[in-house]
């Protein structure tokens, strides 16, 4: 079989639209079709010609065909770029057909709502019916999951598609409202909300250090966290203030995206600084005994929420002062195995660059104070 035939039958196959609703599976078997198989077998046998295959599936991918589909093709090209083969020549056209799906999706169950559906897998009688008032919003919904595979496999292996998606308003109001209703979207909606090339400063006022940071992937304030105990203890290993501070390489480990093992035990990583924002800082430039609650940095929040100085987000480490807090390394378990979360030293700040950074901050301060 060559590689022309194998396209050539898998590009015909999807120009058949599926007519009857009969002929929709609600599982895997909806990937047993012969051309399915075949172009599968062949990917697997002739890795060299990957890329070859995503090119003449992205060049049909635009035309209007068959939604459900689409949605089956999309999971395939998933599986496609996971043997090896490259993301950037289809990426673009999963995250339209993302959109596509879900805007069906939407429709399919509004009009579910309507006909007091309970969910669950649909009965022959209600795949009839659904099918004959509007047939691609039944597709879409049977279909939309693997399409968000797709999208998660090809995103995180392309920082720059990440970056594209996040200013994609429409698509993030979709996947934010439709998260409990369509398998996986939760896990889209971590990599919308994490961070690539975030630059941040991180200033520790007691020892006049400090840093200038870079942020790729890092999904909440948990994972900060651990990453940045790293990268701080990393950097400043032999200043004093920082003799008696032992990381928890298990959880780095982790939270960079290393694997764990299947008979690991719990693992809970500890703070070992105050995470603060900039607003702790008192009068005279120095975190107070008793910082308020509203300037902790939260381990469920985001980098986003961080406060920024001139536009940039500025983090304050002091003493610990919450004891034994900690967190599960859960927090800090990337969403995808393509995702490798990392901070980056892009600079160590001078003690006079910390000094001035405060000053800065003291005179913020008292503007908002007045």
């Amino acid at each position: 079989m060559t590689l022309q035939k194998v396209i050539q039958d898998y590009i015909d196959f999807l120009h058949k639209p599926i007519t009857n609703s009969q002929d929709l599976k609600q599982d895997q078997t909806a990937f047993q079709e012969p051309e399915i198989k075949q172009l599968l077998r062949y990917a697997v046998d002739n890795r060299d010609s990957l890329d070859e295959i995503l090119t003449s599936i992205a060049m049909v991918m635009p035309l209007d065909l068959d939604m459900y589909k689409k949605g089956l093709t999309c999971l395939i090209c998933g599986s496609l770029i996971e043997f090896g083969g490259n993301p950037k020549i289809v990426v673009d056209h999963i995250i339209q057909q993302l959109e596509n799906h879900l805007t069906a999706t939407e429709s399919f169950l509004s009009l579910a709502e309507q006909e007091e559906w309970e969910g669950g897998t649909l009965s022959p009688k209600e795949l009839d019916f659904f099918f004959s008032y509007d047939s691609d919003a039944l597709k879409a919904s049977i279909t939309s999951s693997y399409v968000v595979l797709a999208t998660m496999t090809s995103v995180c292996r392309l920082k720059e598609a990440r970056q594209s998606i996040r200013t994609n308003t429409p698509l993030i109001h979709q996947v934010i409202q439709l998260e409990d209703e369509v398998d996986n979207l939760y896990y889209l909606k971590q990599v919308l909300y994490s961070v690539d090339d975030y630059e941040m400063i991180i200033l520790h006022p007691q020892s006049e250090t400090g840093l200038k940071i870079k942020a790729d992937m890092i999904q909440n304030n948990f994972h900060f966290f651990t990453l940045l105990q790293d990268l701080y203890l990393t950097q400043f290993a032999t200043h004093p203030a920082f003799a008696t501070f032992h990381r928890n390489e298990k959880a780095i480990h982790l939270a960079k995206g290393g694997a764990l093992s299947d008979t690991e035990e719990q693992i809970h990583d500890h703070a070992l600084f105050g995470f603060y924002d900039f607003h702790a800082l008192n009068g005279e430039g120095k975190i107070p005994s008793a910082v308020m609650p509203a300037n902790w940095l939260f381990g469920e929040g985001t980098l986003h929420h961080i406060p920024k100085l001139n536009g940039v987000p500025v983090v304050i480490l002091g003493e610990n002062t919450l004891g034994d807090r900690s967190w599960d390394i859960t927090f800090c378990t990337p969403v995808h195995e393509a995702l490798k979360p990392s901070l980056e030293a892009v600079e160590v700040l001078s003690s006079e660059q910390v000094k001035q950074y405060i000053t800065t901050i003291q005179l913020q301060n008292r503007l908002v104070d007045i």
